[in-house]
């Protein structure tokens, strides 16, 4: 299974962190959507499906969260820290 993990550049100084994010440039596909997660629990599952044909890239803006793959064949579980991002393809 193909993982790609990112860092993306930082600027900041004393009053905090800023990451600027640009289509083919840093994110090296075109964004067609955007999703948000926020107040999730700890310990609880989400997706349940697959996005098979879809390129995507995971950023926890806080905290953490574990990711679990599966792409048919092959499964791997990738803890994202808040620095690392990680872009899982499938084939279709």
């Amino acid at each position: 299974m193909e993982v790609i993990k990112y860092r993306f550049q930082q600027h900041g100084d004393e009053r905090g962190q800023l990451v600027a994010l640009e289509e083919m440039r840093d994110i090296p596909f075109e964004i067609k959507r955007v999703y948000y997660m926020y107040d999730t629990v700890g310990g609880v599952r989400r997706g349940y499906h697959a996005h098979r044909c879809l390129e995507q890239i995971l950023i926890p803006i806080h905290g953490t969260c574990k990711i679990h793959l599966d792409n048919g064949s092959e499964t791997a579980e990738v803890l994202l820290d808040g620095k690392c991002t990680i872009s899982p393809r499938m084939q279709c």
